[in-house]
């Protein structure tokens, strides 16, 4: 499955390779996975865009809970990997046809052990629906772990190992739980 995952990169990687210099300032990666029961009426699946500069390679997964559910597991997750880059990117999480989480987690990390990400905003999108989560309201929505230091002022989340464990992540605020029960049904 991780081959899988190493082909759709390399894929993403040239057909994103093109020679626009018109805004070097903004550079952009639509990375989406999908699963295999998708059809192609997109407006109804949840999906997350996140646009943020995310300086060293690495992989953000979306974790995300369902109704009655209180365990994440590897089930309910996307994974992107993510070429770092100073630049702002657009990284795509799309989740399966009629499934609207209770929860989000969003984790990040590299082998390396430290990761810096900039959030300019997040869009989610559900059944012609949406929420824009500006880089100033981020904080609001949601809530960094032990393992993230994060700059309320610069937008600025730095993974940080303690103790000698690694395992940075942000979880829903109950604000955005809310908006998305109410807004996106």
């Amino acid at each position: 499955m991780n081959k899988f995952y190493i082909y759709l990169f390399i894929a993403f990687a040239f057909l994103g390779c093109n020679d626009d210099r018109k805004n070097p300032e903004k550079s952009t990666i639509d990375l989406i996975e999908t699963k295999d029961n998708i059809s192609n009426d997109t407006n109804s699946f949840f999906t997350l865009k996140m646009n943020a500069a995310v300086k060293k390679d690495g992989d953000l997964t979306l974790f995300y809970l369902e109704d009655g559910q209180n365990k994440i597991t590897r089930k309910n997750s996307v994974n992107i990997p993510v070429v770092g880059n100073e630049n702002f990117q657009t990284l795509t999480f799309r989740i399966d046809k009629d499934i609207l989480p209770t929860r989000l987690i969003l984790k990040f990390g590299n082998s390396e052990k430290s990761q810096t990400i900039v959030f300019n905003e997040i869009l989610i999108t559900c059944n012609d629906n949406e929420i824009l989560i500006t880089k100033e309201d981020f904080f609001w929505n949601f809530n960094p772990n032990k393992f993230v230091n994060y700059d309320r002022e610069s937008f600025t989340a730095i993974a940080a190992e303690k103790d000698g464990v690694f395992d940075p992540f942000f979880v829903s605020r109950k604000t955005l739980e809310d908006k998305i029960y109410l807004e996106l049904p």
